[in-house]
């Protein structure tokens, strides 16, 4: 399924993906698990084709033993390949998250104060905290979605064809239906997470500011000052977090409804192939299970959207501190003699290099040993 990518968000992505690489064989372990999940809650919606049709229909004394061993293993193997999952996707996720930290603060400790003069405390401190953990969820959540997900989607859909092909053909026009809104409301959740993020960081720099300058608000009295801004830049927030929530919710309901339509329509095709002699109870259950079994996954595989634009707009948002230019080493400066003369000739300073803005242009003094 194809998900709305711009071409620089994509090199972003795979650029992620780069600290990832380490941790291949967990990733192999975590690939594995996900691949037998699909497998098998696709053989716990198969069984209940000889639970219908041979242990409760037919009363099959020989399915009424081995039915009930076949799902203890099941919900077994679920067990085993479930845990592994998590466990294995967590392992790789605090991993990144781990490795992005340490190489953004390496580089804070490198920049040249400029760069903290350009940005505020605020936005930095989020870039550590919340940026990096909308990465994690990223690189975890969206994997399992993308294989785990889809696996269960394609497994459920070779169900169907095996059961009925004549009821899949009902419910195939309903992805093309699907596949257009997800490209449509990754642009969406892209656009809300860039804003969300930018007002987390608004939010931390008007709250540092305070608690480091907490001695100064209080001789100015400036409670009523500093409370409208926190009422601003929170209220930002709070309005793009709503307009996320929105569209995400929009999106799951409306790809509930066109599934929803899908089930109606086998339902009704149902009922003339079960006259016709076509379709047994069982079969129909294990097509109508396999269906409902992909209801979860889709639902899903419609919000990744949302998480991958996060994680992309926070991976940006770290790699430009990291493509930043350190600061040049230009040596040691050895004072070879002192006369106690200080002597400024032409000095030209500016705090942005493009901003065609001197503090001060062309000063020239000299300050002799006692002078003030």
């Amino acid at each position: 399924m194809e998900i709305s990518l711009k071409r620089e968000a994509l090199e972003t992505y795979k650029r992620l993906w780069g600290y990832v690489k380490p941790y291949k064989l967990i990733g192999f372990i975590a690939l594995m698990a996900m691949i037998g999940t699909a497998l098998i809650e696709m053989t716990m919606v198969a069984l209940i084709e000889p639970l219908m049709d041979e242990a409760l229909v037919a009363k099959n004394i020989e399915a009424t033993r081995w039915l009930p061993i076949a799902f203890i293993a099941v919900f077994l193997l679920r067990g085993i390949s479930g845990f592994a999952t998590e466990a294995s996707l967590g392992w790789i996720g605090r991993g990144v998250i781990s490795s992005l930290r340490r190489e953004v603060f390496e580089k804070f400790l490198k920049l040249p104060v400029k760069f903290f003069e350009k940005n505020s405390n605020g936005r930095i401190l989020s870039k550590m905290t919340y940026n990096v953990e909308m990465i994690s969820e990223s690189v975890t959540n969206v994997v399992t979605i993308l294989i785990r997900d889809i696996l269960t989607v394609i497994a459920a859909i070779g169900l169907m064809i095996y059961q009925s092909p004549r009821l899949f053909v009902s419910v195939v026009v309903i992805f093309p239906i699907i596949t257009i809104l997800i490209n449509f409301l990754g642009k969406v959740f892209r656009r809300y997470s860039e804003r969300i993020q930018d007002s987390v960081g608004e939010v931390t720099q008007v709250t540092q500011e305070v608690l480091s300058g907490q001695r100064i608000v209080k001789i100015f009295d400036g409670y009523d000052f500093e409370m409208n801004r926190i009422n601003e830049v929170d209220e930002k927030n709070r309005l793009q977090n709503i307009k996320l929530i929105r569209s995400r919710s929009l999106g799951v309901a409306i790809t509930q409804v066109v599934f929803g339509v899908g089930v109606a329509a086998v339902i009704y095709f149902a009922g003339n192939e079960s006259i016709n002699g076509n379709l047994s109870p069982g079969s129909f259950m294990s097509f109508f299970g396999a269906m409902m079994l992909m209801l979860q996954p889709i639902r899903r595989i419609t919000n990744v959207n949302a998480v991958l634009q996060r994680g992309i707009a926070a991976s940006e948002s770290l790699f430009s501190v990291l493509d930043e230019p350190a600061e040049k080493d230009q040596g040691v400066l050895e004072r070879l003699s002192s006369k106690g003369t200080l002597e400024f000739k032409k000095v030209t300073f500016s705090y942005d290099d493009k901003a065609n803005k001197d503090v001060i242009s062309g000063v020239s003094f000299i300050a002799k040993k006692g002078q003030s």
